[in-house]
């Protein structure tokens, strides 16, 4: 599975001058794919010269704003929502992870992304029950030999709500 945008999509970026009375040069090279029934490989490379008058204004400045408002943020334990418990089971290479994401603020979590290490592959998740403010989620982790095999791994949640969206680290088994 992939995961794609339809029709617009902007990826903000912060840059920070090392001498903020200078121009700066940016130079970028993008390589994604258009899709539609198949996919076309797109390779572009853009260049743009910043100088010091113009830092701070921007005619995509509200557009950017609104974008940046969709980046998730860290998480913070005592608001919005994160993960409070998690399981791991199965063996002979079928691995659950079962996990509680809590929504105190009633924000319901409408998806979840999760990585680990580069052998690992989490599937979309097999449900999202919304049960007040705790959403339950089940997903299959490939990759994975057993459920102790994940001992001492980080993961990355990234937890989409209604509202917001935050990302958060746990350890398995820490």
């Amino acid at each position: 599975m992939t995961i794609g945008y339809k029709n617009e999509i902007v990826l903000p970026v912060k840059i920070i001058p090392v001498d903020a009375k200078a121009p700066v040069q940016l130079n970028l090279e993008l390589n994604y794919a258009v899709c539609l029934d198949i996919c076309l490989p797109v390779n572009a490379t853009m260049a743009l010269d910043i100088k010091p008058e113009n830092q701070s204004a921007s005619p995509f400045k509200r557009k950017l704003a609104r974008f940046i408002k969709k980046i998730p943020q860290p998480s913070k334990p005592s608001e919005g929502l994160r993960v409070r418990k998690l399981d791991l089971t199965g063996d002979d290479n079928k691995v659950t992870l079962a996990f509680e994401v809590e929504n105190p603020k009633g924000d319901a979590l409408v998806d979840v992304f999760v990585e680990g290490a580069d052998t690992l592959f989490f599937d979309t998740p097999e449900k999202i029950v919304n049960k007040g403010a705790v959403s339950l989620v089940e997903m299959l982790v490939s990759g994975a030999k057993s459920a102790k095999a994940l001992e001492g791994n980080k993961l990355r949640f990234t937890l989409v709500g209604e509202k917001t969206s935050v990302d958060q680290y746990w350890t398995i088994g820490g």
